[in-house]
Parts: C-alpha cells; structure tokens; sequence
C-alpha cells in the first residue's frame, strides 16, 4: 500500500444501498492505514456487502474533523489523550470517545547482521540519550550506534518519547524518517536501530530486538456515541482484526 506523505489524511466512504452515507477520516499517520485499512478492507467490503471508498484529502487533523462534523470518526493508532493534544484540541476533548479495536506492539529493529538481539529499557534509555554510542558495550562488535526514530508526527514517536525516555530529550542528531522508511534505512545501516511498526518490518534485513513491550492502541475516535451505520464499520474491523490474530 502507498504511504500517504505527512499532511494529508486518509477518508472512506462507506457505500451502501438503503444506508446512511458515513465518511470516516483517517489520521495522517500512515500507521493505522497500513495496520487496519489495507489487510482488511477487501474482506470488511465483502463482510459489509457494499464497496468501501479511499480518497485522500488536504488537512491536518483527522479528529479535527470530528469535532467540526466533517467526519463521522477517526481512525488513529495512538491514545485518545495523544491524538486529541496532536490535534489541539485539547478543550473540547470530553466531547471525544475512543472505540478501541486493537493494540500493536512497537517494533524496536536492528540490522540484520548485529548480533544484540535483547535489551532492557535503561539500555534503551542510555542509547537514546547518547550515553551508550558502540554496540560492544551491549557485547555486540566494535561498531558506532546510530538512532533511527519515528518522525514526531507518528504514534510511536509518543511512545518512545513518553514509555521509553520518560520525556527526556533524546540524542542530538538521531535520524528521523516515517516508519516505513525507519525499517528501509535499519536494514541498509549495519550499525542502526531503530523504532518502527512490525507491519513495515516484513521482506526487510533486520531482527528484531526483545524488550519491555512498548504498546500502541488502535481504534476509532467518535464525538459522542456511533451511530448505527459506524458501529456496523468498526464491528466489521473488530471481527477482521481477531479474526487475523488467531491464526
């Protein structure tokens, strides 16, 4: 699927003979398009029985959006907390609902040929605040870290910034790239690590690294309670999402 550049935002349309017309808005992350939209659009169309539309549309704010009518709910993997302050719309928030679908682990990634396949937080901590700058000292070989971190309009730069770092500042120069772009840059970079999403892991070189799981919610951001022809989308997206998990 094609990652939209930041500054646009998703929307779909839910098509349907004897329904309400629902336009939903997608957050202009590309993280909740690739993790929900794209592996399970065909099959909630088919579930749905009616063709569900992408467009793409100028904005800045998915949950703006909502907020002003121009959209029946938000798409957005990150906390409600977290896309309302990145939207400022902090002083409207009790209007806001969040309807939960799921929650992906964030994938922290080096190359493949490194052989540090574990790290603790406060190891993590120390290479994100410069502390720790060569893989020998995690025994790994004489090689230079270099930071790959989500750009700070993605979900999981909140996460690293907030989980991981605890909101201290993290190291000077670190390279900042979408998370598709994150996984691309780790595995052409012997001595890099990086913060990514699994979903952009796949046909990849690199491994990933085993740590404290660091969590990233996914669900739809409602002004009040859905109405009838929503919640008949989000069920379809729940059923879809479980439905995956099992297997």
């Amino acid at each position: 699927m094609k990652i939209l550049p930041l500054g646009q935002l998703l929307c779909f349309t839910v098509l349907s003979t004897g329904f309400a017309r629902a336009a939903v808005h997608l957050s202009d992350s590309p993280t909740s398009a690739a993790t929900l939209v794209a592996p399970h659009q065909h099959a909630v169309e088919q579930m749905l029985g009616h063709a569900v539309a992408i467009r793409t549309a100028k904005g800045a704010s998915s949950v703006a959006d909502v907020l002003n009518g121009t959209a029946d709910a938000a798409i957005v993997a990150e906390s409600l907390d977290s896309a309302v302050r990145r939207s400022g719309s902090q002083q409207r928030a009790a209007e806001l609902a969040f309807q939960p679908i799921a929650e992906f682990r964030l994938a922290i990634v080096v190359h493949a040929s490194n052989g540090v396949r574990e790290l603790t937080s406060e190891e993590l901590r120390a290479i994100l605040s410069g502390r720790v700058t060569n893989w020998k000292d995690f025994g790994g070989r004489n090689l230079a870290i270099s930071v790959v971190l989500p750009s700070d309009s993605t979900a999981a730069d909140e996460i690293v910034r907030d989980s991981i770092m605890h909101e201290q500042d993290a190291i000077a120069g670190a390279q900042e790239a979408s998370l598709a772009e994150v996984a691309r840059i780790v595995g052409a970079t012997e001595g890099a690590i990086g913060f990514t999403a699994t979903e952009f892991t796949a046909n990849q070189p690199v491994n990933l690294v085993t740590t404290a799981p660091y969590w990233r919610p996914l669900g739809f951001v409602t002004r009040g309670e859905p109405n009838e022809d929503l919640e008949r989308v989000m069920l379809a997206f729940r059923i879809r999402v479980l439905k995956t998990a099992r297997k």
